[in-house]
């Protein structure tokens, strides 16, 4: 086998690594979030934080959004307005109309 067909092989082989870490990552997230509205049904804040911070860590955009609900409301963290307007925009530049909704609704 040539040297270059070997290169070649690797490097497919590195991209398939990647592409399979990115889906586990997202699926990774998805457990997070899920976890996440489970506990804030249950009205454990601090629980539905911590595994929403996780998901967000991770680029969940809709994390990004509950995030920014939480600090709005003071659930489970005291209410920030300014963390909630930073989760806010951040879920907004990922695509989630309502992040961009509530962000405008905190404009004074």
């Amino acid at each position: 086998m040539s040297v270059v067909l070997k290169k070649r092989v690797w490097q497919v082989i590195l991209l398939l690594a990647v592409a399979l870490g990115v889906c586990y990552a997202g699926s990774q997230a998805d457990e997070y979030f899920k976890l996440a509205e489970s506990y804030y049904k249950n009205k454990d804040y601090s629980k539905a934080l911590q595994y929403l911070q996780k998901a967000a860590d991770m680029g969940d955009a809709l994390a990004y959004t509950n995030l920014g609900v939480m600090y709005a409301k003071g659930k489970g963290v005291g209410q920030d307005k300014e963390m909630a307007r930073r989760y806010f925009e951040k879920a907004c530049d990922l695509g989630v109309q309502v992040g961009c909704k509530n962000l405008k609704a905190l404009a004074p």
